[in-house]
C-alpha cells in the first residue's frame, strides 16, 4: 500500500486549474453532461497516493455528490482523463442519489448476492456495481461519441476513451448475473436493454460503412 502524500501548493494550484478546465471541456462536449456535473457533484477530493503509476476515481453510495480522484498529476495524465473521471463518477453519484429514495432491486440481498465479470474491465463485480457499470459505460460511450461527432477535439487524442467504453456492450448483459437478473426491477432491466440496443446498433452501422 502506498502512503498518501500531501500536494505542494504549486501542485494543488495546477490540479485545481486542470479540474476547472476539465469541467469546462465536459460542458463544451455536452450541455447535459456539463449540467450533470454542476447539479450532482458537490465535493471533489484530489488525493496523491505516492504511486505515480496509478490513477483511479471513486464515489460512495453513502455520499452522493462526493467523488475522489487519485493521482491526477501522474505522468501522461491529460484533460481527457480528467473529463472521463468526472463524467464517470457523476453518473455513479446520480444513481446513488436515485437509489436513496427508490431501490433498483426486488430483494434486499440482491445488490451483493450475485456476481458477474465486467465486460469492460474484467473485474468480478457484485450485482450492484455491475448494474451501475452498464449505465456508467453507456454514458461514457455516448459522451465520447458526441465529442467525436461534434469534432470538439482532435480524435486521435481521445479515441481510446470511446472505444474503451463501447467494447463491453453486447446483447443480454444482465444475463451474466444468473438468477440475480430477475431480482432487478423490470423497468431498470428494460432501461439496460435499451442501452444495449443503441450501443450494438451503432456498432453494426459503423461496420457496414
Amino acid at each position: 500500500m502506498h502512503e498518501a502524500l500531501v500536494y505542494s501548493e504549486e501542485e494543488a494550484e495546477k490540479l485545481i486549474s486542470n479540474l476547472e478546465s476539465g469541467i469546462g471541456d465536459v460542458g463544451l462536449v455536452s450541455d447535459s453532461a456539463g449540467a450533470l456535473l454542476h447539479e450532482v457533484l458537490s465535493v471533489i477530493l484530489l488525493r496523491n497516493s505516492g504511486d505515480p503509476g496509478s490513477l483511479s476515481s471513486s464515489s460512495w453510495p453513502s455520499r452522493p455528490g462526493v467523488i475522489g480522484i487519485v493521482n491526477s498529476r501522474r505522468p501522461g495524465m491529460n484533460r481527457f482523463w480528467i473529463m472521463d473521471s468526472l463524467v464517470h463518477e457523476s453518473i455513479h453519484s446520480l444513481l446513488y442519489g436515485i437509489e436513496k429514495s427508490e431501490s433498483f432491486y426486488l430483494a434486499t440481498h440482491a445488490p451483493r448476492g450475485f456476481k458477474a465479470r465486467s465486460p469492460w474491465t474484467g473485474r468480478d463485480l457484485f450485482l450492484h456495481s455491475y448494474l451501475h457499470a452498464c449505465f456508467v459505460w453507456f454514458g461514457l460511450w455516448s459522451f465520447w461519441r458526441r465529442a467525436r461527432l461534434r469534432r470538439c477535439f482532435v480524435e486521435l487524442e481521445f479515441g481510446f476513451f470511446e472505444k474503451r467504453a463501447h467494447k463491453g456492450f453486447a446483447p443480454h448483459l444482465l444475463s451474466a448475473l444468473g438468477e440475480g437478473e430477475a431480482l432487478i426491477r423490470s423497468d431498470v432491466r428494460k432501461a439496460v436493454s435499451a442501452l444495449e440496443v443503441m450501443a450494438c446498433e451503432s456498432s453494426a452501422a459503423v461496420q457496414i460503412q
